[in-house]
Order: structure tokens, then C-alpha cells, then sequence
């Protein structure tokens, strides 16, 4: 089974996100991958020289003759030396980008090096390993349904040609945002074998031509896509896809003139294909210098203008250099290298790329009219549901209105009282400062009480308040379970008796002597005064008690009670009395 595409944790600058289906990457540098080549039967029938040496997997060293030079090292994510297989090659430099576009990743696959180095070779291995994984995954992931697409096209001599319908001519690059780059033709692919036939065609399609470097060498750059859309299967109610596209492409090899002894049609192949692979490697080091604000010249060749969103754009990119150990093609296996180092410093910034498919779409739309449909024509729960929540509305409201109502009237009442309050107050100040005693008997004859207001103390409602209130405390001190706290309780009311007389005497003596000395009243109102002080002084003695009470039984308890209940007849006559004097 093909296992989920990795990055590597060397490639990645930044912590990817999860997304639905597979990792999404940001900022992931290129990958980049070295692969020396055996030595070919020309350069063994020449006895030429092994020139470059690999000491570990991921460093190549040129063996300099000259031994007074240092030998110069390479380092790359991989060095594969002359005894590696296809297979490997495949497997750690290009099978984790390929499988991206399974994921919704655009992905590109690019090998670049001189004439007769490998390049064709390698790209055939990689895209046949690619298409078995490809369907491979396909066949272990049931849940979602994939549809594969594939368009291929050649730039030869800086011309795009359709390698599925090459009797169309020239193509002509887009640049509408809206539309497609080109115009191509794109096949549905059945199955794995019409993939590869289909491959095998473009290859048959490409422009090849013979160099003293290599009998068959490929004359143009090719370019193999394919588009892969997946979406889960139609129970899972999804609408969104991935799409991406796989992009193979298999570059010319650089030359130099002089070593393809190249003329006529040769000659003019090789330089518009040196021209395409110097814009390229223009816009590597551009990229590589961090100038990404800058200008970048994708624009300069057909070549990269295509490939533009495959280096520092939305793409995972991956590019295999091809050389030869020779020591005669040491100068053109240095700028390999050097094409190389550059890339290996260029980011992009992939991103997993979600859209609707019309298919999915118009299902999505069926099945949410059908629902609507339905609703309409059967409203009575939509009405009924409607109805129960306006009804709870209107409680509400009328709820709230009630507690308005009533905040109202509270507000009416405490305004009312407090009107009521003032105006007593000021009618009580104005009759005092006219018509009534002097200050000192008014303050007499307040009878201030412990935490008790001094107004309307002795008004006859009050009067039967304070009577209802001792009945009250003799009550509840009936039923408590501690005769001392009762015995307490009656001491603390007689107290109070006590305090009410001798206040009495001290206000009615003040009375007499106002009145004995003509200053207000008249000679019978004296009289009057005098006998009334005599007859509360009678009834102090005959009431009073002793400053200390022994506490005895609950006999006792209840004689106290009796004597106390006795009592409240001659503190209502003396309560009476006492209201005569303020009437005077």
C-alpha cells in the first residue's frame, strides 16, 4: 500500500496545518538530487578519467589532479552515485512530491543536465514507478472517487506543440487569469494501461535528433501532465474536491557547440535550447537570492512561463540533476552543480487546493431543492412551530409590562409618602414656634424611647400598638424554655415603666412652674396640673417594684407575668393623662 506523502523535516520552514485528506505544507524549499551516471562506451573507448567521488549520500567531491588545488564538495538532500538504482532514485528524490497531487498538492518532477547525462532515462523510470503508485493508492483509498486527466505538450525551438493532437500547430499562451495557460487537448485516462499508452505516444510525438554526444537526443523540453480531481463518494453528502496536477518534465540537455560538432538544424535547436535553460537558471538564482519582490523573468522563455508556479509558487517541486563522472565534461558537470546549489535554495509555498466539481455541485443543488420542495408542500410544522414561538413572545412581553405596571406604582406610593412626611413635618414645626409650651416642655414631653422615633409616640394608635407589642413579648416569653430569660424580659418592661413615670414627673413639674408663675395657662389650669401630679405620683407608689427580683420557680414566673398584666391599665390611664398635658 502507498503510504501518505512526507516532507522532509529539512525542507519544511514552517509547521504545516492539517487539512482534510493530507498534510498541507507551507514555504518547503525544492527538493533537489544528484545522480552520477556510469561511463558511457565512448568515453570507455577513450580511457576517460572518473573525476568525482561520493563520500556519503549527500556530498560530491571533484577529485581535482592538480593536488596543490582543495577538492571542491557539493551538498545536496541526496547523491545517488553510478551503482543506484531507478528504482531508488524514484523513491527518496521524486515519489513523496509525486504523490502530493493525490492530496490536492500541485506537484512538479523536472530533470535537468547536459546532452547524453541520463535525463531521458531517469524521467521514463520515474514516471512508470509515479503511474504504479498512483493506481495503487487509488485502489486502497474505496472512500473517495478519483478521476485522472492527462495533456502533454514539447517547446521546440521556443514553439508549444500538443504531443495528443499535434496537427493542431502552434499553441498560443494564455493570459487570461480565467482560463487555462493553454489550450490543449486533455484525455480522460481509463485505467493504467491507457495511461501509459498514452505516455508512450507522447514519446513517440517528441522531436529527437542525433549529436556526436548521443545518437538520440531529445531536441525540445517535454512536459506530461496530469490532473488528478478526487471527492468522496456520494453517501458522505460532501461537495468539495482536490485537484491538483502532476507535472513530468523531461528538459533538453545543455551542450556546448563544440562538443555536438552541431550545424545547420542542430545548431539552431541547441540555441534556442541553451537560451530556454540560461532564462531558467536566471530565474533559479533570482529566487534563491531571496529577490522574490523583485522582477523574476518567467516571461523570457516558453519554458518558464509554464513551469512559473513550479518554482517559488503553489507547488511542491522536485528536480533530479543527471551527470557524467567523466573528467572530459568536468566544465558543463560544474555548471550542473552550480544550477543546482542555487535550487536547492529556492522556496515554494504549496497549499492544498479545495474546489467544487460541477457534477458534485448540481447534485448538491438537486438534492436542496428536493428538501425545499418538500417544505413547501407540507408548511403546517413550519406554521405550528412559528406559532408556538410567537405565542411565548407575547408572554413575555406581557410579563414585562406587568412588572412595569407595577415598578410604576411603587414609585407613585414612596413619592406620595414622602410628600405626606414633609408636609406633617412643616405643619408640626409652624403650631410648636405659635401656639404651643415652651422648648424645654416640649422636650419633656417627648418621651424619647430607645432606638423608637419620638413622632406620633402617643397617639392612641401608638398607645395600642405598645399594648399589643408587650402582649405580644409576654407571650413569646410564655413559651421559652429558660425561666431566667423570661424573668429578664419582664424586668427590662418594668424598667421602662419606671423610665415613663419619672419622665412624667420631670415634664409635669416643668408644666407646674410654668404655669404657677402666670407665664401661660390660667389659675384653674394650675389647680389642675397640681391634683393630676398627685394622683401619678400615687399610682408610681402603688406600682412601683423593687430594684431586684430573685428568680425563683415557674410559680414565681407566673406571678410576675400576673402582676405585670396588671399593671397595663395604669400605664393606659397614665399614657392618658399624659396626652391631657399635651393638650393643655
Amino acid at each position: 500500500m502507498v503510504g501518505t506523502p512526507a516532507t522532509p523535516a529539512s525542507k519544511i520552514q514552517r509547521t504545516p496545518s492539517s487539512t482534510p485528506g493530507g498534510s498541507k505544507v507551507r514555504e518547503e524549499k525544492i527538493l533537489v538530487t544528484v545522480r552520477i551516471r556510469p561511463l558511457s562506451r565512448k568515453e570507455q573507448a577513450l580511457y576517460d578519467l572518473i573525476a568525482w567521488d561520493c563520500p556519503d549520500d549527500h556530498t560530491i567531491v571533484f577529485k581535482n589532479p592538480n593536488q596543490e588545488r582543495p577538492a571542491t564538495a557539493y551538498t545536496f538532500d541526496q547523491v545517488f552515485d553510478p551503482t543506484c538504482s531507478t528504482q531508488r532514485v524514484y523513491e527518496e528524490g521524486a515519489k513523496n512530491v509525486a504523490l502530493s497531487a493525490l492530496m490536492g498538492i500541485n506537484a512538479t518532477i523536472f530533470v535537468y543536465g547536459q546532452t547524453s547525462s541520463g535525463k531521458t532515462f531517469t524521467m521514463r523510470g520515474i514516471t512508470e514507478n509515479a503511474v504504479k503508485d498512483i493506481y495503487e493508492h487509488i485502489k486502497n483509498t474505496q472512500e473517495r472517487e478519483f478521476i485522472l486527466k492527462i495533456s502533454a505538450l514539447e517547446i521546440y525551438n521556443e514553439t508549444v506543440i500538443d504531443l495528443l493532437n499535434r496537427e493542431s500547430g502552434p499553441l498560443r499562451l494564455l493570459d487570461d487569469p480565467e482560463e487555462p495557460l493553454w489550450k490543449i487537448v486533455e484525455e480522460t485516462i481509463k485505467d493504467s494501461q491507457h495511461l501509459r499508452h498514452l505516455i508512450g505516444i507522447c514519446e513517440a510525438q517528441r522531436q529527437v535528433g542525433e549529436t556526436a554526444l548521443n545518437d538520440k537526443s531529445s531536441r525540445s523540453h517535454q512536459i506530461i501532465r496530469l490532473t488528478i480531481e478526487s471527492t468522496l463518494r456520494e453517501n458522505s453528502g460532501r461537495v468539495k474536491s482536490f485537484l491538483a496536477s502532476l507535472n513530468l518534465v523531461d528538459l533538453a540537455g545543455s551542450e556546448r557547440a563544440s562538443q555536438t560538432n552541431a550545424g545547420g538544424t542542430r545548431l539552431k535547436e541547441g540555441s534556442h535550447i541553451n537560451r530556454s535553460l540560461l532564462t531558467l537558471t536566471t530565474v533559479i538564482r533570482k529566487l534563491s537570492g531571496g529577490k522574490r519582490s523583485g522582477h523574476i523573468p518567467y516571461r523570457d522563455s516558453k519554458l518558464t512561463r509554464i513551469l512559473q508556479h513550479s518554482l517559488g509558487g503553489n507547488a511542491r517541486t522536485a528536480i533530479i540533476c543527471t551527470m557524467s563522472p567523466a573528467l572530459s565534461h568536468v566544465e558543463q558537470t560544474k555548471n550542473t552543480l552550480s544550477f543546482a546549489t542555487s535550487a536547492k535554495e529556492v522556496t515554494n509555498n504549496a497549499q492544498v487546493n479545495m474546489v467544487v466539481s460541477d457534477k458534485n455541485l448540481v447534485k448538491h443543488l438537486q438534492k436542496e431543492v428536493a428538501r425545499l420542495e418538500a417544505e413547501l408542500r407540507s408548511p403546517e410544522p413550519s406554521a405550528s412551530c412559528l406559532k408556538t414561538l410567537l405565542m411565548e413572545k407575547n408572554l413575555k412581553i406581557e410579563e414585562m409590562e406587568r412588572e412595569m405596571k407595577e415598578l410604576k406604582r411603587q414609585r407613585d406610593i414612596a413619592q406620595s409618602q414622602l410628600e405626606q412626611e414633609r408636609k406633617a413635618h412643616k405643619e408640626q414645626k409652624v403650631q410648636r414656634n405659635q401656639c404651643g409650651p415652651s422648648s424645654q416642655v416640649a422636650r419633656c414631653l417627648s418621651f424619647p424611647v430607645e432606638d423608637e422615633p419620638c413622632k406620633d409616640k402617643h397617639t392612641p394608635e401608638t398607645r395600642q400598638r405598645n399594648v399589643v407589642g408587650r402582649q405580644a413579648m409576654i407571650r413569646q416569653s410564655t413559651t421559652s424554655t429558660d425561666p431566667s430569660m423570661l424573668v429578664h424580659e419582664i424586668r427590662k418592661l418594668e424598667q421602662l415603666q419606671r423610665q415613663l413615670g419619672e419622665e412624667a414627673n420631670r415634664a409635669l413639674e416643668v408644666l407646674h412652674k410654668e404655669v404657677a408663675s402666670h407665664r401661660m395657662g390660667s389659675q384653674a389650669t394650675t389647680e389642675t396640673l397640681a391634683k393630676m401630679l398627685s394622683e401619678i405620683k400615687d399610682m408610681q407608689v402603688v406600682n412601683s417594684v423593687p430594684e431586684e427580683i430573685v428568680i425563683g420557680d415557674k410559680a414565681n414566673l407566673k406571678e410576675e407575668i400576673t402582676r405585670l398584666n396588671s399593671q397595663e391599665s395604669t400605664i393606659a390611664s397614665l399614657e392618658r393623662k399624659l396626652d391631657m398635658f399635651r393638650n393643655l
